[in-house]
């Protein structure tokens, strides 16, 4: 995102190797010092994209996310699975894979759900700070006898889960709503996560 937003998506400008402190949380340094051993890069694109160009756009995030894995292979390495993972870890790389933040980037549809697993995603956050179709975000719990409140996950929303089980995909909770979560919680077979969630 702060490539996006800062530089344009161009790379001449920017050296993830440097100090980024005043710019950004992350840099190769800062990972090194923290003795960091794998991470998820979190593809994010705001939800002024929702119904408009979220595919486009969390696809770009995606590229840029390669890009950057793929420039710095002295400390990056693409993984998809544990075992790649241990691997990486063993040959003291920082294992790197793919999150997606936001449920609104699959444009509500199961197809490209298994587009984003196939160039490497390991898992969705459901919602971000907007609902989408099929499932409701933490914002509607502000007024919790609401109509929206009650709503969670859709019909659609739960084959959703369905098939982001199938592949392997973790569920990620967190900005979602209560319901959506009790709803993710009584339709997964899998175990779920909030990966930035406060109690």
């Amino acid at each position: 995102m702060v490539i996006r937003e800062k530089f344009n998506n161009q790379f001449k400008d920017f050296d993830i190797t440097k100090d980024l402190s005043k710019i950004t949380h992350t840099d190769v340094q800062r990972a090194l010092e923290g003795k960091l051993g794998a991470q998820f890069w979190a593809i994010y694109a705001s939800c002024e994209t929702n119904g408009k160009d979220a595919l486009r756009v969390h696809m770009e995030q995606a590229e840029v996310i390669k890009r950057i894995i793929m420039e710095n292979p002295k400390y990056f390495e693409f993984v998809k699975s544990a075992d790649e993972l241990r691997k990486a870890f063993k040959n003291k790389k920082i294992a790197s894979l793919l999150g997606l933040e936001s449920g609104h980037a699959i444009e509500s549809s199961l197809s490209i759900l298994r587009i984003y697993y196939i160039i490497g995603v390991r898992y969705m956050t459901l919602t971000h700070n907007c609902n989408n179709p099929w499932s409701t975000n933490h914002q509607v719990d502000s007024d919790p006898t609401s109509e929206m409140a009650k709503r969670g996950l859709s019909e659609f929303g739960k084959m959703v889960i369905k098939e982001m089980n199938r592949l392997g995909m973790l569920i990620d909770l967190s900005h979602t709503s209560y319901q959506t979560q009790v709803d993710s919680l009584k339709h997964s077979k899998s175990p779920v996560m909030f990966s930035h969630s406060s109690v």
